[in-house]
């Protein structure tokens, strides 16, 4: 159709000639109606110039007809509610119900044309010659017939239309949408009963003129696949790591408005391990008039590993699913540790820390056990820890801080470097610890090992043990086979305890109460390893 263009503001738009001078304003400004008195002539498409009034009169004033719509529907004939083909009227096969569109001797019939104003037999509409002024007792309506075949994938025959009328009025099954420039034809039979799942279906059509033997169009094969039935939500189908062993299987299928009873669901929890296939659980669950299958449910696992779950749909009477999914995870020993606290826990395994400690330990309770029988002096902490010192410079342990808290859960730095929350101002001094790594604190382990006796850890000789065996005859022990002296009236101070340090190349006991002092701290945190087992 010729177009006309509309001017508003800054936008400019088309319509179609049929809608100038119709009465409407179809531009938002008026200027497609000439008694709006904003447009006064029109320019035709071979450029002359006519009077904007004699657009769309129904008369063509231009020289190639651009003034005046294009007849894209042509002449139909009424009756019975419905339209015909002009030319059908008068071709000697009844096409109304009634039979109305042929001429009947006996029953005569009238045709009105002239906008009512003349009256004519029906034995001169389409007899070839105008018998009405405005030639409207003369007609041919415009149309094509339309040819579809719908198939499945293997080429059987889903739908067949055959000599389906096309045209742009409405009186067609396939309506042309002449502005868009195509053709819509929605068929009316039954669908055909199809398998759930996708099915593949191919379209094709031919599109002839009104005589069903000139080919006018051909449409390519065209496919596109269509599903049915329910399927799975792959949204709302996963596998999840639920700890202790055990993993979360959800699976979820359905459609959102239809209802089954003939599709089960079926699901595995299957571990993959090194290409291993094991099945580890599994189940299904029937469609029972529902729309939805929703399945929650716990599988216990042997460990780590590689696990899926895989489910599907399976249609009754049938042996293959027509729906499947599958969701994978892995599950890890744990999370990866840190290559700087890996690097401790070598340093540690290498160490050999705990064993030194634990043959300390060990020998202490055997050499004291008949000292911690006795009262010992009031002990003012109530419990105790040791701490490794590690050193990012050298990526290695340098020692070992020993801390301790009293009743009122105060903290002090026993032995070791200033640490935060810790008071170094100690109720009781009684230690102080010489560190020593690497080969030398190998032989202080084995050389400590075979000590059974409290000269095997004191230099007895060079040190003031008068208040130890004060302290201890206070409580009632018997000293004389302690080989510690004779208490108060002993001879003079020996080195002090850091000389013997650097002399022996030992862990010494700085004082006699360093030895009163661990067996303590040893007596809690055997308590404590008591209540922890």
């Amino acid at each position: 159709n010729p177009t006309f263009t509309c001017y508003e503001d800054e936008y400019t738009y088309t319509i179609t000639i049929n809608s100038v001078n119709d009465g409407y304003d179809s531009c938002g400004d008026g200027s497609d109606e000439y008694d709006n008195g904003i447009t006064t002539t029109y320019i035709c498409y071979d450029g002359t110039e006519i009077s904007f009034a004699l657009v769309n009169d129904d008369q063509e004033d231009c020289g190639d007809g651009s003034d005046e719509p294009v007849d894209n529907n042509g002449d139909w004939h009424y009756c019975d509610g419905e339209q015909i083909p002009f030319q059908w009227v008068n071709d000697g096969v009844a096409n109304c119900d009634d039979g109305g569109d042929e001429y009947d001797a006996d029953n005569p019939q009238y045709f009105y044309c002239d906008d009512y104003q003349t009256t004519i037999s029906y034995a001169l509409l389409n007899d070839g010659s105008f018998d009405c002024t405005d030639q409207s007792d003369e007609g041919y309506a415009l149309y094509y017939l339309l040819d579809a075949t719908l198939n499945d994938e293997q080429g059987g025959a889903l739908v067949i239309a055959e000599d389906i009328m096309a045209c742009a009025a409405w009186a067609c099954d396939a309506r042309i949408n002449v502005d868009a420039g195509d053709i819509e034809y929605r068929s009316d039979v039954v669908a055909p009963a199809m398998d759930y799942g996708e099915t593949v279906m191919c379209a094709s059509a031919t599109l002839s003129e009104a005589d069903g033997t000139t080919l006018a169009l051909e449409a390519d094969n065209w496919c596109s696949g269509s599903w049915n039935g329910p399927e799975i939500r792959e949204h709302a189908t996963h596998l999840q790591d639920a700890g202790d062993n055990q993993l979360q299987a959800s699976v979820e299928a359905g459609h959102y408005y239809n209802t089954y009873n003939d599709v089960t669901v079926n699901w595995h929890v299957v571990d993959t391990t090194d290409g291993a296939q094991q099945t580890v659980a599994q189940g299904s669950e029937m469609f029972a008039d529902s729309t939805t299958v929703d399945i929650e449910t716990t599988v216990d696992i042997s460990g780590p590993g590689d696990y899926c779950l895989r489910a599907d749909l399976v249609q009754n009477g049938q042996s293959e699913p027509f729906d499947t999914y599958e969701s994978c995870t892995t599950i890890s020993e744990g999370p990866e540790v840190s290559s700087k606290v890996q690097t401790i826990a070598e340093a540690l395994a290498e160490s050999g820390v705990d064993q030194v400690f634990q043959a300390f330990g060990e020998n202490l309770q055997d050499t004291f056990e008949n000292v911690a029988e006795n009262e010992a002096p009031e002990f003012p902490y109530v419990d105790g820890m040791w701490a490794p010192l590690w050193s990012n410079e050298h990526a290695t342990i340098v020692g070992v801080g020993v801390y301790a808290w009293d009743e009122s859960e105060n903290g002090y730095v026993i032995a070791g470097p200033s640490t935060t929350g810790y008071s170094q101002e100690l109720p009781l001094t009684f230690a102080s610890i010489r560190y020593i790594t690497g080969v030398p604190a190998q032989e202080a382990q084995q050389e400590m090992a075979e000590f059974d006796d409290l000269e095997d850890i004191v230099d007895v000789e060079n040190h003031d043990l008068t208040e130890l065996v004060d302290v201890l005859q206070e409580a009632g022990a018997d000293t004389s086979d302690l080989g510690l002296g004779e208490g108060s009236d002993a001879g003079s101070a020996p080195q002090t305890a850091e000389d013997v340090a650097e002399d022996s190349g030992l862990l010494p006991f700085v004082s006699p109460l360093t030895v009163m002092a661990l067996i303590g701290l040893a007596a809690l945190a055997g308590h404590r390893r008591h209540e922890d087992e």
